[in-house]
């Protein structure tokens, strides 16, 4: 049994074949990924391996949970097809701003049992734990780095879920882990596969990951959940989207890796002077507030910001800014009228929404649908006088060419023919910085 469970819990690995492309030579042992665990001489599977409904009671909540919301008709078809069918384990999809939250509260209230749910920042615990204050009768505790409280509801962190799972197990009926494409790794996989829990939910807008496409996810996650007849009706707004086809004669030819291809990019003055030109004209067209996404570099964020913010109201986001400092920033530029944050794509996708940003600028190097998704995705929340969102995609032509195509089949797959999609050719700019 446990010989047949290991292969079929081996999928192929979706990125082998770049990887492959990208360090020139073959690798083996990167060709399949493992979704069990293995310690010793025992063998952990996901639990989508033994999908069976449980009738254990021993884990139900302490007092009556109590939900004061009407679910909408996209929840309700999501909270119907697990109530009618005998799987222990969901992979939920929900595209941005469809109450993903309140799916959270609507599963608390249909099983009635102890939860812990795993966010993948401090900040979004703080968010999950306000819409439990605002709609219904529990307020969760919290387990992280300086706070470690257990009750019937808690609130986690995935870092503390892979790093604490002892703590956890068998004491939850159920666990909610949100963003589940997010931080994957084969600890991830070893606290799914041992915590101990009668039903588990992995919730996300973009439900893969470059290396595991959707049938192996469902084995991690369960059956795949995405409400019928929504396909073109994900958004509560569609992007128009600029390509700015940067055309460059510098053709770097130093370069012998992707990293150092992108350090020579970075020192490129010209390209930079054309991108700073692009963004305060962009900017000036009637463009609220800003979204500059970039790569994981802090000094990348600090020479934009030093160019940038003697016009345009600005704040730095990346790794060095702690989360304390990143809302009273952001609380700052909310009470003006024109700004533009400046921010490392590793903090912005699953970090804190923003409904007022309008323009995303999207000027790193990238080529997954899942990335493109998530960095258009900043600027489609709602707020009320907003109507439009633009994203600007910046194409290093020729170099980096290939990467747009990949970008824009995403675009055309994602947004559908509702999307306006223009593509203007520029020239870099006499001025050097």
């Amino acid at each position: 049994m446990a010989e047949q469970l290991m292969k079929i819990f081996t999928r192929e690995n979706q990125d082998y074949k770049r990887l492959e492309k990208v360090r020139k030579k073959p690798l083996p042992r990167l060709r399949y990924k493992k979704l069990y665990t293995q310690i010793w001489n025992q063998v952990y599977f996901p639990l989508g391996a033994f999908n069976k409904k449980l009738f254990d009671k021993s884990r139900r909540l302490g007092i009556p949970f109590e939900y004061y919301w009407e679910p909408t008709e996209e929840q309700a078809k999501v909270i119907d097809e697990i109530d009618v069918n005998d799987f222990r384990t969901w992979l939920i999809e929900m595209k941005t701003w469809r109450g993903k939250w309140h799916i959270i509260l609507q599963l608390a209230n249909l099983f009635q049992e102890k939860i812990l749910i795993a966010c993948h920042s401090r900040s979004n615990m703080q968010d999950t734990i306000n819409k439990f204050r605002e709609f219904s009768n529990y307020i969760p505790w919290q387990y992280h780095a300086t706070k470690k409280e257990i009750k019937d509801i808690t609130i986690t962190t995935h870092k503390s879920l892979v790093q604490k799972t002892e703590e956890f197990a068998g004491k939850f009926g159920i666990l909610i882990v949100d963003e589940c494409d997010y931080n994957l790794t084969e600890d991830m996989l070893k606290a799914l596969a041992t915590i101990d829990v009668n039903w588990c939910f992995g919730m996300s807008w973009t439900p893969t990951t470059k290396e595991l496409d959707i049938e192996s996810m469902e084995l991690i996650r369960g059956p795949h959940i995405k409400v019928e007849g929504q396909e073109d009706n994900w958004y509560n707004l569609i992007p128009d989207i600029l390509r700015l086809d940067y055309r460059s004669n510098n053709i770097y030819s130093f370069w012998t890796s992707f990293n150092e291809l992108k350090e020579a990019l970075l020192e490129d003055n010209v390209r930079t002077a054309t991108q700073i030109f692009r963004i305060k004209k962009i900017m000036s067209e009637n463009w609220k507030f800003g979204l500059l996404l970039l790569e994981r570099k802090s000094q990348e964020c600090v020479k934009y910001y030093n160019l940038l913010h003697y016009e345009i109201p600005c704040i730095i986001i990346n790794g060095d800014t702690k989360i304390e400092d990143d809302e009273a920033g952001i609380q700052r530029l909310k009470e003006q009228g024109h700004w533009l944050i400046i921010w490392t794509i590793w903090k912005v996708w699953r970090w804190k929404d923003i409904p007022m940003i309008d323009v995303v600028f999207l000027f790193f190097p990238n080529r997954y649908q899942n990335s493109t998704v998530q960095a258009v995705g900043r600027g489609l929340r709602i707020a009320p006088w907003k109507t439009r969102c633009l994203l600007v995609d910046w194409i290093d032509n020729p170099i980096l060419k290939r990467q747009s195509y990949d970008r824009l089949k995403t675009y055309c797959k994602e947004y559908t023919d509702n999307c306006k999609i223009r593509t203007l050719s520029i020239n870099p700019i006499n001025e050097k910085i």
